[in-house]
């Protein structure tokens, strides 16, 4: 189940996906399926778990985790200074793209079939797949 990142996050910028009342559930979905998935991996199953246990509900409790999970600035060990976004716009990178490489097909009743409208041109799979990695490779170093 999704704690921190909602469709409500994916209304403006680049990530923004197109919701109505039937899409707002899929997003949902894939929230609920993703956020846990990439927290454990770029956590870790010890700090996750450890992270978990520390909520409040959505809120972590030790500053740590305010720090780890909404971003923080910070001096490192060798002297430099850091700005730190946080996990939450790492993991909406990898949400927003583990949505989008899959939105160009519909599950219907006949079957899977591909995206398709009278008034618009459906973007080609080289571009989809462009996007997804180019929202990857930007929520990677992140994370």
């Amino acid at each position: 189940m999704a704690i921190f990142i909602s469709p409500s996050n994916f209304n403006a910028g680049v990530f923004r996906l197109a919701q109505d009342k039937y899409s707002s559930d899929d997003i949902q979905t894939f929230i609920d399926k993703y956020e846990p998935f990439y927290l454990r991996r770029i956590l870790g199953d010890k700090l996750y778990t450890e992270f978990v246990a520390d909520l409040t509900g959505t809120v972590p409790n030790h500053p740590k985790y305010v720090a780890l999970l909404n971003g923080a600035t910070y001096t490192n060990s060798d002297g430099k200074f850091v700005i730190y976004d946080g996990l939450i716009e790492s993991v909406k990178y990898f949400i927003w793209t583990e949505y989008v490489r899959r939105s160009n097909y519909i599950n219907t009743i006949a079957g899977t079939v591909e995206n398709q409208n009278e008034n618009s041109t459906t973007i080609t799979r080289g571009l989809i797949s462009q996007l997804c990695r180019d929202a990857w490779n930007t929520g990677v170093p992140l994370a």
